[in-house]
Protein backbone atom coordinates (compact mmCIF):
# COMPACT_ATOMS: atom_id res chain seq x y z
CA UNK A 1 0.00 0.00 0.00
CA UNK A 2 1.44 3.40 -0.70
CA UNK A 3 1.48 6.00 1.68
CA UNK A 4 0.41 9.28 0.51
CA UNK A 5 3.24 11.45 1.92
CA UNK A 6 6.19 9.37 -0.06
CA UNK A 7 4.09 11.01 -3.52
CA UNK A 8 4.04 14.05 -2.15
CA UNK A 9 7.41 15.48 -3.92
CA UNK A 10 6.50 14.17 -7.19
CA UNK A 11 3.05 15.61 -7.35
CA UNK A 12 3.96 19.30 -6.26
CA UNK A 13 6.37 19.46 -9.63
CA UNK A 14 4.18 17.68 -11.78
CA UNK A 15 1.09 20.41 -10.52
CA UNK A 16 3.61 23.44 -10.91
CA UNK A 17 4.37 22.34 -14.37
CA UNK A 18 0.93 22.24 -14.99
CA UNK A 19 0.10 25.85 -13.80
CA UNK A 20 2.95 27.49 -15.14
CA UNK A 21 1.84 26.58 -18.52
CA UNK A 22 3.47 23.65 -20.07
CA UNK A 23 3.37 23.34 -23.70
CA UNK A 24 1.25 20.24 -24.18
CA UNK A 25 3.80 18.19 -25.38
CA UNK A 26 5.83 16.61 -22.80
CA UNK A 27 3.55 13.99 -20.52
CA UNK A 28 3.08 15.60 -16.98
CA UNK A 29 3.51 12.24 -15.16
CA UNK A 30 7.03 10.97 -14.42
CA UNK A 31 8.10 7.78 -13.17
CA UNK A 32 7.52 7.05 -9.80
CA UNK A 33 10.68 7.82 -7.77
CA UNK A 34 12.67 5.39 -5.98
CA UNK A 35 11.34 6.48 -2.59
CA UNK A 36 7.92 5.02 -3.24
CA UNK A 37 7.10 1.96 -2.13
CA UNK A 38 6.81 -0.89 -4.76
CA UNK A 39 2.82 -2.48 -5.53
CA UNK A 40 3.25 -5.95 -5.10
CA UNK A 41 1.29 -7.77 -8.40
CA UNK A 42 -2.32 -9.06 -7.84
CA UNK A 43 -3.28 -12.58 -7.86
CA UNK A 44 -4.71 -13.61 -11.35
CA UNK A 45 -8.53 -12.46 -11.45
CA UNK A 46 -8.82 -10.46 -8.60
CA UNK A 47 -9.71 -6.67 -8.77
CA UNK A 48 -8.58 -3.84 -6.65
CA UNK A 49 -12.12 -3.68 -5.67
CA UNK A 50 -12.49 -6.67 -3.98
CA UNK A 51 -11.35 -7.03 -0.17
CA UNK A 52 -9.52 -9.68 0.83
CA UNK A 53 -10.94 -12.61 3.21
CA UNK A 54 -11.68 -11.56 6.59
CA UNK A 55 -9.45 -12.06 9.15
CA UNK A 56 -10.74 -15.25 11.21
CA UNK A 57 -11.36 -15.14 14.71
CA UNK A 58 -9.25 -15.44 17.73
CA UNK A 59 -11.41 -18.28 19.11
CA UNK A 60 -14.25 -20.44 17.90
CA UNK A 61 -17.77 -18.95 18.44
CA UNK A 62 -19.40 -20.22 21.28
CA UNK A 63 -22.81 -21.63 21.37
CA UNK A 64 -24.86 -19.19 23.74
CA UNK A 65 -25.47 -21.81 26.38
CA UNK A 66 -22.99 -24.48 27.23
CA UNK A 67 -23.79 -27.46 30.20
CA UNK A 68 -22.87 -30.79 30.92
CA UNK A 69 -24.53 -34.15 29.74
CA UNK A 70 -28.05 -34.30 31.73
CA UNK A 71 -28.18 -30.55 33.02
CA UNK A 72 -30.84 -28.27 31.60
CA UNK A 73 -30.90 -25.07 29.68
CA UNK A 74 -33.44 -22.91 29.10
CA UNK A 75 -34.85 -19.86 26.28
CA UNK A 76 -36.82 -17.79 26.92
CA UNK A 77 -40.20 -17.47 25.02
CA UNK A 78 -43.11 -14.86 24.72
CA UNK A 79 -46.55 -16.33 25.35
CA UNK A 80 -49.38 -15.76 23.11
CA UNK A 81 -49.94 -16.74 19.86
CA UNK A 82 -47.74 -16.77 17.03
CA UNK A 83 -47.45 -13.21 14.67
CA UNK A 84 -48.48 -10.83 17.97
CA UNK A 85 -47.01 -7.96 19.46
CA UNK A 86 -44.26 -8.02 20.93
CA UNK A 87 -45.56 -4.92 23.70
CA UNK A 88 -48.71 -7.26 24.50
CA UNK A 89 -46.07 -10.32 25.16
CA UNK A 90 -45.92 -9.21 29.26
CA UNK A 91 -45.42 -12.89 30.15
CA UNK A 92 -42.38 -15.28 29.21
CA UNK A 93 -41.93 -19.32 29.92
CA UNK A 94 -38.31 -20.90 29.13
CA UNK A 95 -37.88 -23.65 26.68
CA UNK A 96 -35.62 -26.40 28.37
CA UNK A 97 -33.02 -28.11 26.78
CA UNK A 98 -31.15 -31.18 27.76
CA UNK A 99 -28.81 -34.04 26.55
CA UNK A 100 -28.61 -37.18 28.33
CA UNK A 101 -28.68 -40.86 28.28
CA UNK A 102 -25.25 -40.81 26.33
CA UNK A 103 -23.41 -43.93 25.40
CA UNK A 104 -21.14 -45.58 23.08
CA UNK A 105 -22.74 -49.01 21.25
CA UNK A 106 -19.52 -49.07 20.13
CA UNK A 107 -16.21 -47.55 18.87
CA UNK A 108 -17.79 -45.32 16.06
CA UNK A 109 -20.66 -44.22 17.41
CA UNK A 110 -22.32 -42.10 20.12
CA UNK A 111 -26.14 -42.16 21.40
CA UNK A 112 -28.30 -40.01 23.45
CA UNK A 113 -31.43 -38.07 23.82
CA UNK A 114 -32.38 -35.08 23.20
CA UNK A 115 -35.20 -33.83 25.72
CA UNK A 116 -36.85 -30.33 24.79
CA UNK A 117 -39.50 -29.45 27.44
CA UNK A 118 -42.06 -26.94 26.39
CA UNK A 119 -44.04 -24.87 28.97
CA UNK A 120 -47.55 -23.39 27.73
CA UNK A 121 -47.18 -20.85 24.98
CA UNK A 122 -50.30 -20.95 23.40
CA UNK A 123 -49.25 -22.01 20.33
CA UNK A 124 -46.94 -25.01 19.22
CA UNK A 125 -43.10 -25.02 19.20
CA UNK A 126 -41.54 -25.38 15.98
CA UNK A 127 -39.12 -28.68 16.14
CA UNK A 128 -38.86 -29.38 12.61
CA UNK A 129 -35.59 -27.50 11.88
CA UNK A 130 -34.09 -28.55 14.75
CA UNK A 131 -30.05 -29.47 13.91
CA UNK A 132 -28.01 -31.53 16.64
CA UNK A 133 -24.56 -31.83 15.53
CA UNK A 134 -21.78 -34.03 17.35
CA UNK A 135 -18.13 -32.29 17.72
CA UNK A 136 -15.41 -34.97 18.04
CA UNK A 137 -12.93 -34.35 16.04
CA UNK A 138 -11.70 -32.70 12.82
CA UNK A 139 -15.55 -33.84 11.44
CA UNK A 140 -18.45 -32.37 12.80
CA UNK A 141 -21.71 -35.24 11.67
CA UNK A 142 -25.32 -33.91 12.12
CA UNK A 143 -26.92 -36.42 14.24
CA UNK A 144 -29.34 -38.41 12.82
CA UNK A 145 -32.75 -39.85 14.45
CA UNK A 146 -35.46 -42.30 12.86
CA UNK A 147 -38.55 -40.20 14.78
CA UNK A 148 -39.12 -37.11 12.48
CA UNK A 149 -39.06 -33.80 14.41
CA UNK A 150 -42.21 -31.14 13.84
CA UNK A 151 -43.81 -28.85 15.62
CA UNK A 152 -45.15 -29.95 18.94
CA UNK A 153 -47.48 -28.83 21.72
CA UNK A 154 -46.82 -28.16 25.63
CA UNK A 155 -44.84 -30.98 27.35
CA UNK A 156 -41.74 -32.87 27.53
CA UNK A 157 -40.43 -34.48 24.01
CA UNK A 158 -37.88 -36.82 23.86
CA UNK A 159 -36.00 -37.66 20.45
CA UNK A 160 -33.27 -40.53 20.63
CA UNK A 161 -30.21 -40.28 17.94
CA UNK A 162 -27.03 -40.84 17.60
CA UNK A 163 -23.94 -39.81 15.55
CA UNK A 164 -20.76 -41.83 14.34
CA UNK A 165 -17.95 -40.37 15.75
CA UNK A 166 -14.07 -41.34 15.50
CA UNK A 167 -12.93 -44.47 17.58
CA UNK A 168 -10.58 -43.07 19.79
CA UNK A 169 -12.78 -40.64 21.22
CA UNK A 170 -13.47 -40.19 24.85
CA UNK A 171 -14.56 -36.75 25.00
CA UNK A 172 -17.90 -35.44 22.44
CA UNK A 173 -19.91 -32.22 22.54
CA UNK A 174 -23.19 -32.58 21.08
CA UNK A 175 -24.47 -28.86 20.14
CA UNK A 176 -28.84 -28.68 19.45
CA UNK A 177 -29.72 -25.79 17.64
CA UNK A 178 -32.91 -24.89 17.04
CA UNK A 179 -34.14 -21.37 15.74
CA UNK A 180 -31.96 -18.54 17.37
CA UNK A 181 -31.68 -21.09 20.33
CA UNK A 182 -27.94 -22.86 20.65
CA UNK A 183 -27.05 -25.24 23.38
CA UNK A 184 -23.69 -27.01 24.00
CA UNK A 185 -23.44 -30.32 26.07
CA UNK A 186 -20.49 -32.39 26.50
CA UNK A 187 -18.74 -34.68 28.67
CA UNK A 188 -17.26 -38.09 28.28
CA UNK A 189 -18.12 -41.07 26.45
Amino acid sequence: MRKPLLLLPVLVPVLCLNACGGDGSAPLAEEPTASAAPEEPSPPGSTLSEPGPPDPPDEEPSPQSTADFGEALGFAYAVGPPGGEPEEADEEAEVVYTVDGVERPWAGRVDFTVTVEVPDLERTFPLADMEVVCEAGPEIPVARTEDPLSAVEQGTHRVRMWCEIPEDTDQVRIVVMNGDDEASFGGSV
